[in-house]
């Protein structure tokens, strides 16, 4: 969960140290937001199939995808519409994020 309050955030999406294949990041900010950066979780500790889930409330102009050591990330959005939702997947063989919604 995060609530930025002005345009330019960063949050990080915390790697879990358990076997959990999903993680569900809620942005929530009280407005629409020109733009921002999601930091994925460390590429060295997902395990293959790892998915992210990211959904904003509000409107996100340009959004940046911090890779944190992945090597690609294929079919991610460049902004996010008001109540959105991103799926990603992490492939451990290509070191690489796929957007698969």
């Amino acid at each position: 969960y995060a609530s930025p309050v002005s345009t330019g955030f960063t949050v990080a999406i915390g790697t879990p140290l358990g076997t959990e294949t999903q993680i569900w990041l809620i942005i929530e900010a009280a407005a629409a937001l020109a733009a921002g950066t999601v930091l994925l979780p460390l590429a060295s500790a997902c395990p293959d199939g790892r998915e992210v889930w990211v959904t904003s409330y509000r409107q996100i102009n340009a959004i940046t995808w911090g890779l944190n050591g992945a090597l690609n990330i294929f079919g991610e959005p460049s902004s996010l519409s008001a109540y959105s939702t991103v799926r990603l997947r992490f492939d451990i063989q290509s070191q690489s994020w796929f957007c698969i919604n």
